[in-house]
């Protein structure tokens, strides 16, 4: 027995503390019931217990908050214990059959009985005759079933009658309910939430338990409109049928407010009451003073009530008594605990009076999220005075309305978001299918010729048809998912779920349109994927810092950095910033396309090229290897004038324009070059041919002379020397014009010649070698960047006359390495195919813009030469021919 509880049976006389045992006793059984054992206004106690272990919560206490003795010990009677049994017109034996009895208490109990009049189960309460002696104890029975007789509310049960019955018990009939207290509702859905589960099995949910809370906000505001405070709010007191009725049940501590001086007339007509309180709820108890509940009484139950309420403030209980016990109720619902969790009865009553501090529900709950919204209104709802909590339910209600109208969308949002996502399987089983039929029509195209009969054709044929059909389905399904998800934000505009599925999407498009090169595209689909990674999971993605790490041989360089930008069309350095001496190890740079100069005292300046692509670390380590390889810095003289060095490293060749002929779209690595800035002139290959003379191989010399396509030679002959004079159109031949007129065998015996005159192996360039030292390592177009004006070199188009120019006009079309005329003027001649073809790369004065790509790949015979293709010659960095004899 609770140490209170004691305390206060043993300052009782024997008929009332048998009175108040009878009620505990009765409460024991399991059922609910309403016990008073005094009356409602005693300084005793009034008990409601309920089926619980913690005795903290089984009892209401209504003591008096100051002692009600008198000094020298005994119990002071007050008036209201007077005998003032109110009569109550009897009905007769036949209207109600007794059925079954659903509850006992020390008050009553409540039985089902069938009403043979209507014909219908009804619930009777019936108060105990001992108690009708009591006033307080009869005119509270009366109240009770007044206020809920005139509360018609769906929330609400209706009383139908009172009236006597004939063994003379006083009695009221009201609806019977059947389901589940809220607080079984709520232990239901947080076992569910621990077991990972989002509903119970009778299917109630988190959001479905606050549509419930909500409901009861409601009909407490209903009764604060009509002037009535419950006092003992709480989950056993609130029933949830079986049909998704919610009903506040036992209204016998209620009070009635407004009615000091709202007195009826003699004819009772409402009309004469004041305006405010035509709609007011009128008991007689309380137009009665001498029936109200006394300064200092406690009345309700202690883990429920409100801090002035705990204090017996009787005149300070109003309707933010019933919100403060409404916080607790939902504090319950978010946390699975209630706001104090002590079970020693008298602490429990202190630090509700003083309102002791307590876990904010988003640190008490943590094994699911706690919503912000809810946790700030049971906080509110809690305040320890009355005028900082919502002054009536209807403001309660409200704010959790305005929760559960978004999450109401949230949920629908989730079902639409669910069923885009449902896509993505069949939509990756379509992807994959189409690509394993391309595959095999590639491979059932092997060996098929283009002229052979469409029979050997038709199984690709098909196989190809059926990959598209498969393609379009894919893309189809693909909109459709984006479109659910848009659609799910009409429903919830900031619904987490689907902005993270749509940034999902977005993510990968933007990778697929940067792998394409579709900057159009890419620059699109950022912009979506930046306004729906709400999260900012891909914040990081999106800004695309990555690092650089720069080790040169030897170290200490320093190292200033350019960035590329685009000015009048042209990627153009621009200086960013001095990073300091070499070794750099994992500088942070935001994503872009720069150049770093090198310098150190004697050695030559280098420009070394990088690409920071997204996210990525540039660090220069060979295929195959685990370090990164240091840049080798060439010492001052170890280059001429007009050569150009191209570090080794990474660099993106090929192409994705569909409509020209490229390598595959790839990142390669290259070994260190030295490249002649300049093509290969006239005037240095009659120095070649010169050099042939001399060494008495007149023959070969004759042989390698540039020649137009009949055979015609391009230079005259003055004896042993070769003198240029004009062209066939009559325009002068210049020494400083590329040299042109020569195929493929010329250029490789002037490049063998050359070698051996310098002791470098220079050769003829790779294809893949031109792409770098014409383009850089970002993969840019052209060596101008990503757009091409025929102002800037000369090819198709250009107002300069078309034909030969000097190799050292038009500076502007120029490689980030030095390099000039990668894009116009002369084509170049590259390595041999199979030994019968030979390969071109650059533009020429005849090119237009696509030909001057520089991926663009072009061939002609070995034996053949135009006015249009010339050649430069390059070496590998570290390749000396030493005594090797090279020249043919």
């Amino acid at each position: 027995m609770d140490d209170e509880l004691r305390r206060i049976l043993d300052t009782l006389d024997p008929d009332d503390r048998e009175r108040v045992l009878d009620a505990v006793r009765a409460s024991s059984s399991g059922v609910e019931a309403t016990v008073d054992a005094f009356g409602a206004s005693s300084p005793g106690l009034h008990a409601t217990p309920v089926p619980s272990e913690d005795d903290v919560d089984t009892v209401q206490f209504s003591g008096s908050a100051e002692s009600s003795r008198a000094g020298d010990g005994t119990l002071t009677i007050p008036p209201e214990l007077e005998d003032r049994t109110e009569e109550v017109e009897r009905s007769g034996p036949e209207r109600y059959e007794v059925l079954d009895t659903l509850g006992e208490g020390g008050m009553g109990q409540v039985l089902r009985v069938r009403d043979t009049e209507l014909n219908r189960t009804v619930a009777m309460k019936i108060l105990r005759r001992k108690l009708l002696s009591r006033p307080g104890s009869l005119a509270r029975f009366r109240e009770e079933a007044q206020i809920a007789a005139q509360l018609q509310h769906p929330g609400i049960i209706p009383v139908h009658d009172i009236g006597r019955r004939p063994d003379g018990s006083v009695y009221f009939t009201m609806k019977e309910v059947k389901g589940s207290t809220l607080e079984e509702v709520i232990e239901d859905v947080h076992i569910a939430l621990e077991e990972g589960r989002t509903r119970t099995a009778t299917g109630v949910g988190f959001r479905r338990l606050i549509d419930l809370f909500h409901r009861v906000c409601e009909t407490v505001a209903y009764a604060h409109h009509r002037g009535v405070v419950h006092r003992d709010l709480k989950p056993e007191n609130i029933m949830v049928g079986g049909f998704g009725e919610v009903l506040v049940l036992d209204w016998g501590l209620a009070k009635v407010l407004g009615q000091e001086h709202a007195e009826l007339d003699s004819s009772g007509d409402a009309q004469s009451l004041p305006p405010d309180a035509r709609d007011s709820i009128r008991t007689e108890r309380a137009l009665d003073d001498s029936l109200k509940t006394r300064v200092g009484a406690i009345a309700g139950t202690p883990r429920w009530m409100a801090p002035e309420q705990a204090r017996g403030q009787i005149d300070a209980i109003d309707s933010p008594s019933d919100v403060y016990a409404l916080g607790g109720i939902l504090y319950l619902i978010l946390t699975g605990r209630t706001v104090y969790t002590t079970r020693d009865l008298q602490q429990l009553i202190d630090w509700v009076q003083k309102g002791e501090p307590f876990d904010d529900p988003r640190e008490v709950q943590t094994k699911w999220l706690v919503p912000d919204e809810l946790a700030e209104v049971a906080l509110k709802a809690l305040e320890h005075r009355p005028q900082d909590r919502y002054p009536t339910a209807a403001e309660l209600a409200a704010e959790v309305g305005t929760w559960l109208d978004g999450a109401r969308r949230r949920e629908r949002a989730l079902e639409v978001v669910q069923e885009a996502r449902d896509l993505g399987p069949r939509i990756a089983e379509l992807q994959h299918r189409a690509t394993e039929l391309r595959e095999r029509a590639q491979v059932l195209l092997e060996g098929v010729r283009p002229g052979d009969p469409e029979e050997r054709k038709l199984p690709a044929w098909e196989a190809e048809d059926l990959a598209q059909r498969a393609e379009a389905e894919a893309a189809q399904l693909a909109l459709e998912r984006v479109q659910g998800l848009r659609n799910a934000l009409s429903h919830d505009p900031d619904n987490r779920e689907a902005h993270a599925a749509l940034a999902d999407l977005f993510h990968a498009a933007h990778v697929r349109a940067e792998a394409d090169g579709d900057g159009a595209e890419a620059k699109r689909v950022a912009l979506e994927l930046a306004n729906h990674d709400r999260a900012g999971r891909y914040a990081h993605y999106l800004r695309g810092d990555g690092a650089l790490t720069l080790l040169t041989d030897p170290p200490g360089a320093t190292v200033t950095l350019y960035r590329f930008v685009e000015r009048n069309r042209r990627l153009v350095p621009e200086l960013e910033e001095e990073l300091g001496t070499t070794p750099l190890v994992k500088v942070p740079l935001p994503m872009g396309s720069y150049l770093c100069v090198l310098r150190k005292d004697g050695h030559e300046e280098v420009k070394y090229p990088v690409l920071i692509e997204r996210n990525l670390h540039w660090n220069g380590v060979p295929p195959g290897a685990t370090e990164p390889l240091p840049i080798r810095l060439p010492k001052l003289g170890e280059l001429e004038p007009d050569d150009c060095y191209v570090p080794a490293g990474w660099y993106w060749s090929g192409g994705r324009d569909p409509g020209v002929t490229t390598l595959p779209w790839k990142r390669v690595w290259g070994d260190a070059l030295v490249v002649k800035r300049f093509h290969v002139t006239f005037g240095q290959y009659r120095d070649f041919l010169h050099a042939l003379v001399d060494a008495g191989r007149t023959e070969e010399a004759e042989r390698y002379q540039p020649h137009y396509a009949g055979g015609e030679p391009l230079f005259q002959r003055d004896g042993d020397r070769f003198v240029m004079t004009v062209d066939r159109d009559g325009d002068p031949v210049k020494p400083e014009f590329p040299a042109c007129q020569i195929d493929h065998e010329s250029c490789v015996a002037y490049a063998a010649w050359w070698a051996e005159q310098t002791g470098h192996a220079w050769r003829l360039p790779e294809e893949l070698e031109f792409e770098k030292y014409a383009r850089g390592v970002d993969g840019r177009p052209y060596a101008t960047g990503h757009h091409l004006d025929p102002s800037w070199t000369i090819m198709k188009n250009s107002l300069d006359s078309p034909g030969w120019a000097p190799v050292d006009s038009h500076p502007l079309d120029v490689s980030v390495y030095g390099v000039r005329k990668t894009i116009g003027t002369i084509v170049e001649r590259c390595h041999s195919i199979g030994g019968k073809w030979v390969g071109l790369r650059g533009g020429g004065w005849a090119s237009n813009t696509r030909q001057c790509l520089a991926a663009a790949k072009k061939s002609m015979p070995v034996q053949q030469a135009d006015d249009a293709t010339g050649t430069r010659v390059v070496r590998k960095f570290s390749d000396a021919i030493g005594d090797a004899v090279m020249f043919p």
